[in-house]
């Protein structure tokens, strides 16, 4: 110990305590550059080995996320299991059946085309083969008379023939196997296939032709079973004999009566410029007189002259007419099968402006309505495979079975 300037009592150092504190300030400086260990970081209770310096800002406290803040880490790099595709039970498969094509042939005059009225294929097939009703192939032929004049007498009127020729018609047809209908047989027939001979004809004599009836029909009718219809015009210029004479005819039983007509002159002929009460005058004014004298309506009206225009036609429908006459001759007629011009066409109502032969032409028209018939029945047999499984498939139905009828051998 010694005592220095201010009085007080100082320890001596001693060359060796000064080497001492000097080892010990080299030791704490080199603790003090060692970085601190990476295992340890500062946690609640512990002591830093530095503090941060008072200019160092000190970095937001950011929660530790939990397990289930965050998605687990996938331990596996393996895809999921593929899951089993059963496939889908393929669908049946329905025959397409192609609907049945018409009939076509190349017998008709050029600019005739064959028109169909029954909408409901369905319907048409099955009253097409029907075993009861009319075989396919069936013709009717209607032909449109007027006056048979004697031989040697001069035509005048391309619509009169000869007795010899109207003889030789009758002979011709018969040889054909032509047989005729009513103008009733002809409306079952078209709008039902109601059974008739496979070769019909409808004998219409226009106008007031009770005198050629008497003088060239009688005499035949009965040995050939033949009936006529007669295009009857009922207004004032009949007679009371005329009336009487009809009547007479009617009650054979082999004369059908149908409207021609009331007045039936150039200026009541039904065209576009006629004026609609002389037209429902010719159509209407037949009725209450074929009512009167043959105790039943008209159902024909035979269009006077020929013309026909389409108010006619609404009203001779209106009218309660079923069937309607021309004096075109694009024959013969089959069960939903109407040839037609441009004309009739455009009516667009087949059954009332059906087609007449004229009967100078009427020989020729028989014969060809063998060839339509004849190839309208092959026809027919050809595609009946095709028109059972139409119908078989769209009606859901059965035709009847192909009858052998069909596969006769037809008279000449």
């Amino acid at each position: 110990m010694f005592t220095d300037k201010t009085g007080y009592n100082t320890p001596r150092i001693t060359r060796s305590g000064v080497c001492y504190i000097f080892q010990l300030l080299f030791i704490l400086m080199l603790a003090a550059c060692q970085p601190a260990p990476a295992s340890l970081s500062p946690t609640k209770g512990n002591t830093p080995f530095s503090r941060p310096s008072a200019t160092q800002t000190p970095l937001p406290h950011t929660p530790t996320p939990t397990l289930t803040d965050a998605p687990a880490s996938p331990t596996s790099t393996s895809l999921p299991p593929t899951a089993t595709i059963t496939p889908a039970p393929s669908p049946t498969v329905t025959p397409t059946f192609l609907p049945p094509t018409g009939f076509t042939t190349d017998t008709l005059r050029a600019g005739f085309i064959p028109q169909t009225y029954i909408t409901d294929t369905c319907r048409y097939l099955r009253l097409r083969w029907d075993p009861t009703g009319s075989l396919p192939g069936t013709v009717v032929v209607p032909i449109m008379f007027h006056s048979i004049v004697k031989d040697n007498t001069k035509i005048n009127d391309n619509k009169d023939i000869p007795a010899k020729f109207f003889l030789q018609f009758v002979s011709y047809a018969h040889f054909l196997g032509f047989k005729t209908i009513t103008t009733p047989q002809l409306l079952d027939f078209l709008e039902n296939n109601v059974r008739i001979p496979p070769r019909s004809m409808i004998l219409i004599f226009d106008d007031r032709r009770e005198g050629v009836i008497r003088e060239h029909i009688m005499p035949i009718w009965e040995a050939l079973d033949w009936r006529v219809t007669m295009a009857f015009i009922s207004g004032p210029v009949v007679t009371a004999k005329e009336w009487k004479d009809m009547e007479k005819l009617f009650a054979t039983g082999r004369v059908d009566v149908q409207a021609h007509g009331y007045l039936h002159n150039a200026e009541t002929y039904i065209q576009d410029s006629t004026p609609e009460d002389v037209i429902r005058q010719e159509i209407y004014g037949p009725i209450q007189a074929l009512e009167k004298h043959f105790g039943y309506r008209p159902i024909a009206f035979i269009w006077p002259g020929g013309n026909y225009n389409a108010l006619g036609v609404q009203i001779a429908r209106e009218a309660g007419y079923k069937l309607g006459f021309t004096i075109d001759s694009s024959t013969p007629l089959l069960f939903n099968w109407i040839p037609l011009g441009e004309p009739e066409r455009s009516i667009h109502d087949p059954l009332m402006v059906l087609p007449r032969a004229w009967s100078h032409d009427a020989p020729l028209k028989l014969y060809r309505a063998t060839q339509i018939a004849d190839q309208a029945r092959l026809f027919a047999v050809q595609n009946y495979a095709q028109e059972a499984a139409w119908y078989r498939s769209t009606c859901r139905g059965e035709l009847p079975p192909l009858p052998e009828e069909i596969l006769a051998t037809p008279t000449p």
